[in-house]
């Protein structure tokens, strides 16, 4: 519930777009297969809402030794918008089949009269 309050409290940042950048580590075959599911529902619900990924490519480390494979970075209509998803039945009735060996995601609000 905390992180959903910290999500709603981005809205005063900029309440038009939110972007979650995940880091990858595919896992074994059977969670790639499980995430696969996952994947089609969620691009499905975003194709269809008008939104979704910006760019999927392999991920680079920068500095550190941590390691992952890929990239997926997906704007989401606001930080309202996406609290609300992580609440719903359908988010809820897929999110166990997300099921990547290893992920960060981050969330953040663009500030875009600054880009």
């Amino acid at each position: 519930l905390e992180r959903v309050a910290t999500l709603r409290g981005l809205a005063a940042v900029n309440p038009e777009a939110i972007v979650i950048f995940n880091l990858i580590k595919p896992g074994d075959s059977a969670q790639q297969a499980a995430n696969s599911s996952y994947g089609s529902k969620m691009l499905t619900r975003m194709a269809a809402l008008a939104h979704g990924p910006m760019h999927i490519g392999k991920a680079v480390t920068l500095e550190g030794d941590v390691a992952f494979n890929d990239v997926v970075i997906v704007y989401y209509p606001g930080p309202e918008y996406f609290a609300d998803l992580m609440g719903s039945s359908f988010f809820l009735g897929i999110v166990g089949d997300k099921q990547l060996g290893d992920t960060l995601v981050v969330p953040t609000a663009p500030i875009l009269s600054r880009l």
